[in-house]
């Protein structure tokens, strides 16, 4: 059996780390928590970089007017 780097739960948080760096820039603190890491865990695959993924992140962070 092959053994896996790391279970999906932790590159879930791992990416979420990141995604919370990248959505600082943008000026959008947010806690990296469970919840982070499952949006991550939803976007993750549409996204080529950390950046791409904070672009979708950032709908779930901005107020609308």
């Amino acid at each position: 059996m092959k053994a896996r780097s790391k279970a999906p739960k932790q590159q879930a948080r791992a990416a979420a780390r990141l995604a919370a760096v990248q959505l600082a820039r943008r000026g959008i603190v947010v806690d990296v928590d469970p919840r982070l890491a499952a949006m991550v865990a939803l976007f993750k695959d549409r996204c080529a970089t950390t950046v791409d993924l904070a672009d979708w992140l950032t709908m779930y962070f901005q107020r609308i007017h």
